[in-house]
């Protein structure tokens, strides 16, 4: 069952008038044959006028039938949240397994979250699974429709394992296991860190970020384009692997588009008296006039493949200050493509500390290219952050 929204005055899942709202519900249809002209929803509760009141979560909804038609809709979307900032209710799920739908368009299917009120925020997209039971897998869709993407919550974790297809549209999800898939699509503002390993044919990110784990990949085609990124993990100490992506065929980085792993290095290790010193890898971080030391270079300029590494602060001679915040050094990347088309940038800069955290800057990281042809109008840096107040 989906779960009801909170209360902005009293933090329950009631108000002082006793009104609640609640999830959908859980529903599961086995049929030799469904007709749907109308529609099958479970979608969460909404709070009356002036309740101040979250949206309560989508359900679920399981379909298990021979054939599937009609002009209807399968619905586990969200509630509304309502005045004064109730926030959006999550999508639901929901499964339909089908040996024909022809007659059915299963673009309304849906389980998206819904929008919040003034200061609340949207709820973040439920999962729809659809599988052809001729089939050994299906697709799962991601996709909170056209709900703004600005304080957006996310989808759960979700563990694909192997799928048909795999559609995120307009949503934040972390993937986790492995997930193989010939073709996923990335698009729509959507923000997907994949946790264990992708193994894919062709993968195109439009609109959205993927961060990768410091693991290998490979793909046939990759496109990032329309303002994408592409990075990886922070890297955990200086045993991480790079991020080793291998494109057999092309890779495509449009001009507004990149991949960004600046700042994904290591942190410091502080020996002795190092404030205020930029870090080293490649070239040497700079030094304080009164401090003028910093860590050694290192690295191997034939095959780059080590993390950066982070400035110190001034005021405690430790990686981090006084509110927790902490540079990092550039991470690390190898790309081998047959052809890479490259009209946007490739970067692994060093870390910069916010305003007033009297940071020395990360040192660059590492880029390795290795491809058969390399075009287009972009760039390539693995540059040094600067130190800051």
């Amino acid at each position: 069952f989906g779960t009801g929204g909170v209360n902005a005055w009293n933090n329950t899942y009631y108000n002082t008038a006793g009104e609640a709202t609640r999830g959908g519900g859980a529903l599961k249809v086995t049929a030799g044959a469904l007709v749907l002209n109308g529609s099958i929803l479970s979608n969460g509760g909404v709070g009356s006028s002036n309740s101040y009141f979250g949206g309560g979560s989508g359900g679920s909804v399981w379909i298990d039938a021979g054939t599937i038609s009609g002009a209807g809709s399968i619905t586990a979307n969200g509630g509304s949240g309502v005045i004064y900032d109730g926030s959006g209710g999550g999508g639901g799920r929901v499964a339909v397994y089908y040996a024909s739908a022809t007659g059915f368009d299963l673009t309304k299917v849906t389980a998206t979250g819904n929008t919040g009120s003034r200061n609340g925020g949207a709820g973040g997209a439920g999962t729809v699974y659809l599988q052809d039971k001729g089939q050994a897998s299906g697709v799962l869709r991601i996709d909170n429709g056209a709900l703004p993407s600005a304080n957006r919550a996310k989808t759960g974790d979700v563990t694909p394992g192997v799928l048909t297809d795999l559609k995120v549209n307009n949503a934040a999800v972390r993937l986790l296991g492995t997930v193989k898939v010939p073709s996923p699509s990335i698009v729509g503002s959507s923000d997907v860190t994949v946790r264990g390993e992708l193994i894919a044919d062709t993968l195109s990110i439009d609109s959205s970020t993927l961060s990768l784990p410091l693991v290998a990949t490979s793909l046939k085609t990759l496109d990032i384009l329309n303002g994408s990124l592409l990075t990886h993990a922070l890297a955990v100490d200086s045993y991480s692997s790079p991020l080793d992506l291998t494109v057999t065929g092309t890779l495509t980085v449009d001009s507004t588009s990149k991949i960004d792993v600046s700042g994904k290095g290591l942190l410091r290790t502080v020996v002795g008296s190092m404030e205020y010193s930029g870090g080293s890898y490649g070239g040497s971080g700079g030094v304080h006039s009164s401090y003028p030391n910093t860590n050694a270079t290192y690295g191997d300029f034939r095959a780059p493949v080590d993390f950066g590494t982070g400035g110190v602060n001034a005021w405690n001679n430790t990686y981090y200050n006084t509110a927790g915040e902490a540079t990092r050094g550039g991470g690390a990347l190898k790309v081998t493509a047959g052809a890479l088309v490259l009209n946007g940038s490739i970067l692994s800069n060093g870390g910069v500390g916010s305003s007033n955290s009297y940071f020395g800057g990360g040192s660059g990281g590492s880029v390795w290219i290795d491809a058969g042809t390399i075009s287009g109008a972009g760039s390539i840096t693995a540059n040094g952050g600067s130190g800051v107040i």
